[in-house]
């Protein structure tokens, strides 16, 4: 995944916010329904659909993006419920002040942006291939080159994929090259993380299903997210990429000097560099 794709400062939160209220407003998720009027030879498709939701628990399908492979379903419905999570994250009020101007806040919001990026390109790409029968058919490169870094590096930021390419041992996945069906144990290793420390922001305890409208004001749950989210995107001393003019009195308040990712001299020592060499 190409760095530029990711952004590189603090998003601007108006345009944000308004993204994702659109997002909670009219959330996208998979059916199990395939297509109909598409015919393929290389396997049945399987839908996207974006939901308008009733305040009285009714819902109405506004859009259906049809011509999904099937591969895509179980990595669509987490990588949905991921998307519609940070919506919601961004958008309660009664948690921005407690959040922003920090890292934390920042962070929600570049990943937000990114992924929202990330399946702008999924639809266009899907829509692209609706009709053209082949072994590609209904999948996008840009989230496979996505799903490919999530599973082996959990992490987006330059910085992190930066660090795994420079102490990527000759067993350890080629991010750039490798497929989505290479990284078959990647991704059962990065499930059962999920599955033991990450089940609400995951999704995982709800099947990867939420109502936007009554999980904003569900206490509880929303608050189970604030904590699995900050343990996620916890970084201890770890170099970020954002404003150094906005972040400097925070980055000095914890004692970190805010480093250049992309300089070569740069090392980052978390500790994991010493793990054993694999079997």
């Amino acid at each position: 995944m190409e760095y530029t794709r990711f952004p590189s400062r603090r998003p601007n939160e108006e345009i944000t916010l308004n993204k994702a209220n659109t997002i909670l407003a009219e959330p996208y998720r998979v059916s199990h329904k395939p297509a109909s009027g598409i015919s393929r030879v290389d396997a049945v498709p399987i839908s996207v659909e974006r939901v308008s939701f009733k305040q009285d628990g009714g819902e109405t399908i506004k859009e259906v993006i049809g011509g999904v492979s099937p591969i895509y379903k179980n990595h669509l419905r987490r990588f949905l419920y991921h998307l519609s999570i940070l919506a919601l994250l961004l958008g309660l009020d009664n948690e921005l002040q407690r959040v922003k101007p920090y890292v934390f806040w920042a962070t929600l919001a570049q990943n937000f942006e990114y992924s929202h990026g990330i399946f702008l390109s999924f639809i266009d790409e899907i829509r692209r291939s609706t009709g053209v029968v082949s072994p590609s058919s209904g999948r996008s490169d840009t989230f496979e080159r996505y799903l490919v870094t999530e599973y082996l590096v959990c992490r987006h930021e330059p910085v992190f994929v930066y660090r795994y390419r420079r102490l990527r041992k000759p067993s350890w996945p080629n991010i750039s090259q490798a497929a989505l069906d290479d990284i078959v144990n990647d991704v059962h290793r990065y499930a059962r993380l999920l599955e033991m420390k990450y089940r609400c922001w995951s999704g995982v305890e709800y099947d990867y299903t939420f109502h936007p409208v009554k999980a904003k004001h569900d206490m509880e749950f929303t608050g189970q997210l604030l904590v699995e989210a900050k343990e996620w995107y916890k970084d201890y001393n770890r170099p970020r990429i954002l404003s150094y003019d906005f972040y400097t009195p925070e980055w000095s308040a914890r004692g970190w000097e805010p480093k250049d990712p992309f300089d070569p001299n740069v090392i980052v020592v978390t500790g994991e560099e010493e793990e054993p060499e694999k079997d």
